[in-house]
């Protein structure tokens, strides 16, 4: 399914046909797929942008120095037929549903994750929201909010030894587009001061910033159309601003599409009670006709995998 905003094109009866950048993406996904498998490298550096994000509960700003090394070090036992440790016996996706903002597009796609750490074997089940970005005349994967469903029990692994030598970043890289961060953050600002009056201020400012075909993946991990999903969130903590580029909060430009990413803290329960899990957020901004609109969410809890 491909939809466009309203917003940007209500000077047109039909829709563009975007059928071609959908079948160039999917290829691109296949691609991916198969280099788990057969642990290949060059898909992850040619499809992957140098600043790819991984969210699955803290952003992972490096993850994809962290997957090429993985891949490079088990190449060359996969080729002499070696038996590796930790083994993905096979990667599917399914079910994707595109959403196109010119050169920007968010894909919602489940995925299923087949693997194996020595004797013990594990069926890992996603729900993403992926962005990708057209640079150059090919897409590119920016970024990806992941909500995971392991097998039960899920199997012992350590971090594989490649991806350990490469410790995660986990704060934020600066942003060459400062005019657009800055219009980004206002809209960011609005929307995390709206919280903390309840949900009546924050549908004042989710009509003013919402595309019509907005969505989101709520914590369950289904893409469902409800906004309200975002007035419930919790109101932000007043010590902390909005947007800071920290383990926390951030805001990623990506030209005419921005991320905002944060955590929200779960309140204090009483003593004897079982805490609630955090949870991150990420909000997805497109700019259509020089106004910063949320045109996407997903929301997981840290730690659930």
């Amino acid at each position: 399914m491909a939809t466009l905003s309203s917003y940007a094109f209500t000077q047109l009866s039909l829709l563009p046909d975007r059928s071609a950048d959908e079948n160039e993406i999917l290829l691109s996904i296949a691609e991916i797929s198969k280099a788990y498998v057969a642990r290949a490298s060059e898909p992850f550096e040619r499809i992957y942008l140098e600043n790819y994000v991984s969210i699955r509960g803290n952003p992972i700003y490096n993850t994809r120095e962290q997957l090429i090394a993985m891949m490079k070090a088990d190449s060359g036992p996969v080729r002499a037929g070696k038996k590796l440790d930790y083994e993905t016996l096979s990667y599917e996706s399914e079910n994707p549903q595109f959403h196109f903002y010119g050169q920007t597009a968010i894909v919602n796609i489940s995925k299923k994750n087949f693997w194996r750490y020595r004797e013990s074997k594990c069926l890992t089940r996603t729900q993403a929201t992926e962005l990708w970005l057209k640079r150059e005349g090919a897409w590119h994967i920016a970024a990806s909010h992941v909500t995971t469903f392991q097998c039960d029990p899920k199997p012992f692994y350590p971090i594989h030894k490649a991806v350990a030598a490469i410790p995660s970043i986990t704060k934020a890289p600066p942003n060459t587009g400062i005019e657009a961060e800055s219009k980004v953050r206002a809209v960011v600002n609005e929307f995390a001061n709206a919280r903390a009056f309840g949900p009546g201020a924050v549908s004042e400012v989710l009509d003013k910033y919402l595309v019509k075909d907005f969505f989101v993946t709520n914590l369950k991990g289904e893409v469902v159309r409800d906004r309200s999903v975002l007035a419930s969130l919790p109101p932000s903590q007043p010590s902390r601003v909005p947007g800071l580029r920290n383990q926390d909060d951030a805001i990623l430009i990506y030209d005419d599409t921005a991320i905002y990413t944060f955590r929200i803290r779960p309140a204090a329960v009483p003593a004897g009670a079982a805490p609630e899990a955090p949870q991150q957020c990420t909000i997805v901004l497109v700019e259509l006709q020089g106004k910063w609109l949320m045109a996407a969410a997903h929301i997981s809890k840290i730690g659930a995998d």
